[in-house]
């Protein structure tokens, strides 16, 4: 199985247990809040942190090069720490601190993100909660994929309005408040399986699809006079339905 994290509200973290978790808020306070979680057993850790410093070449200033020298460079950022450890991050970082006096100096997080083929995402028999479980890249679910994504509205609306065979929503959160709108989504997609998104608002109405081939995913967009899906596809129902 595949991972692509496009959100910036979903994050791994350890305690209480291990788990992604997507915190929606919104407000002045923070008052309109949403919270969703994504178990992970096994002992997987995701992702990626870096330590940089972001300001500039660091070979332009060669005493502080000759104190701490980078693990590489990235363009105008000197990389100082690339691993999967946020404890060990943070003390590379307090640590290069201290020497050169460089309040700069950051802890990034990289969007989080499972190597291929290590794990595969289930729904326990018990309670029915979806799972992230540890896999010996499994042949029938390689070009699976989980996807992580977000989408943020002003002055608007957004929802998922149509999905496909093969796509299941495994978790969500989303937050309104006053002119604004955020939504954040968790998605197992099989290759070929699509869903589409409606934005509606005062910029004017869309939908946009996304789709997975296997190896990307794929955006079209759409008026929403143009957007005519299969019946079977819808993700609500008519009054008359319920």
């Amino acid at each position: 199985m595949k991972h692509i994290n496009l959100s910036e509200l979903w994050k791994f973290s350890l305690e209480p247990f291990p788990a992604f978790r997507c915190d929606v808020k919104l407000g002045i306070r923070r008052q309109r809040e949403e919270f969703a979680l994504l178990p992970v057993l096994g002992g997987l850790i995701p992702g990626r942190h870096y330590v940089v410093y972001d300001f500039g070449k660091l070979k332009n200033y060669p005493e502080l090069l000759e104190k701490i020298p980078p693990i590489r460079e990235d363009g105008e950022k000197c990389i100082y720490y690339d691993g999967r450890n946020p404890v060990e991050a943070e003390e590379v970082a307090k640590k290069y601190r201290e020497i050169t006096g460089m309040s700069t100096l950051s802890v990034k997080d990289k969007h989080e993100t499972f190597s291929p083929g290590i794990f595969k995402v289930i729904k326990s028999k018990k309670k029915g909660t979806w799972l992230v479980v540890h896999d010996n890249n499994s042949p029938e679910i390689a070009n699976d994929l989980l996807l992580f994504q977000d989408f943020n509205v002003y002055y608007g609306d957004i929802s998922i309005v149509n999905k496909s065979e093969g796509c299941i929503r495994i978790a969500s959160a989303d937050s309104v408040k006053a002119k604004q709108k955020k939504m954040a989504i968790a998605m197992l997609m099989k290759p070929g399986s699509w869903f589409a998104a409606e934005f509606s608002g005062r910029h004017g109405n869309r939908v946009e699809k996304y789709v997975w081939d296997g190896e990307e995913i794929l955006k079209e967009t759409f008026s929403t006079s143009e957007w005519n899906p299969p019946e079977s596809t819808r993700t609500w129902k008519w009054a008359w339905e319920l």
